[in-house]
């Protein structure tokens, strides 16, 4: 998660300061085994067990059915399936030559980035935004950005900082860079330092 805050006055504090401001948040399409340990993700062998253990731990009796039934539809592989139900290829599914735990580890870590970055950050903006909403006048404007991994670098650092447009910067991403990552670069430049002087993102 990437957050730069936008204050055109040093005389406001507090919320009504966070308020007052612009807001530019976002996250990448950062891959989770890049942060993640093999402690967390390591000894996953069946992600709907490990989803299980959390929701009902989580959430009333009463709920945790349903809201696991949600979760699970909508984290599972269903485009491998073969038409028959879950439960009845858990024992031999692979996907693409992989066996279930390896599959089971890729979703459960699609689950712990939703869990840890995208959803926080969801929620921050629309935070802000709702105390825009409130506060009407003199208030910030709220950017929400999602920023999609490219084939060379997870970080969106890497284009902030111009590397494509410079290779070999340490400590990013050598390369080699395309076309379109270079001229990516421009634009998030340019958006960042247009924020950075003026609270907006256009450019």
């Amino acid at each position: 998660m990437l957050m730069l805050l936008f204050s055109s006055s040093s005389t406001s504090v507090g919320l009504t300061s966070f308020a007052a401001s612009s807001l530019l948040i976002g996250f990448s399409g950062l891959r989770t085994d890049r942060f993640a340990t093999d402690n967390l993700l390591g000894h996953v062998t069946d992600w709907r067990q490990s989803l299980r253990s959390y929701v009902d731990a989580r959430f009333r009796s009463d709920a945790a059915d349903k809201i696991f039934d949600v979760v699970a539809h909508n984290y599972d592989r269903w485009y491998d399936k073969t038409g028959r139900f879950v439960a009845e290829t858990r024992d031999d599914h692979e996907v693409k030559g992989e066996p279930e735990s390896q599959t089971s580890r890729e979703i459960a870590d699609e689950l712990l980035a939703d869990c840890r970055i995208a959803a926080p950050t969801i929620r921050m903006a629309k935070f802000h935004s709702a105390c825009e909403r409130r506060r009407r006048r003199h208030s910030g404007v709220t950017y929400l950005y999602y920023f999609n991994d490219s084939d060379v670098a997870f970080d969106l650092l890497t284009y902030v900082f111009g590397a494509p447009l410079c290779p070999g910067i340490d400590p990013f991403h050598s390369g080699p860079y395309s076309d379109a990552d270079r001229q990516i670069t421009i634009d998030v430049v340019k958006r960042w330092a247009n924020f950075i002087h003026s609270g907006q993102v256009s450019v």
